[in-house]
């Protein structure tokens, strides 16, 4: 992949869960955000059909460099919409590159 693709700005909000603090209360730990350049796509061809058959969502797919603190607790911001990861996939294994499956959140 040719680094000069990833050229939209997107942001990775780590949602962090409900902990217990020292006084007993349940709290929410601030979000981490991490702001990353990506190459961002539609689903195209059969991709596109196959999703479409499972329900009338919007589907986008995020390249990015490779890094490790991603996961399904993470969600995606885009032009101001969010997106729930749906699947992360490393690139040939190679740790050099993710391609990231994001759906709209529904409730926005």
């Amino acid at each position: 992949m040719n680094i000069g693709e990833l050229d939209k700005r997107i942001k990775l909000i780590n949602v962090k869960k409900t902990i217990i603090n020292e006084n007993g209360f349940p709290v929410k730990e601030k979000p981490e955000v991490k702001i990353v350049w990506a190459s961002v796509k539609n689903l195209s061809g059969k991709e596109f059909f196959a999703a479409s058959t499972i329900k009338k969502e919007r589907i986008l797919k995020f390249k990015i460099r490779y890094i490790q603190e991603i996961d399904n607790n993470t969600v995606i911001d885009f032009r101001g919409k969010k997106f729930d990861i749906i699947s992360i996939d490393n690139i040939d294994f190679k740790n050099k590159f993710l391609e990231i499956r994001g759906k709209v959140v529904s409730n926005e």
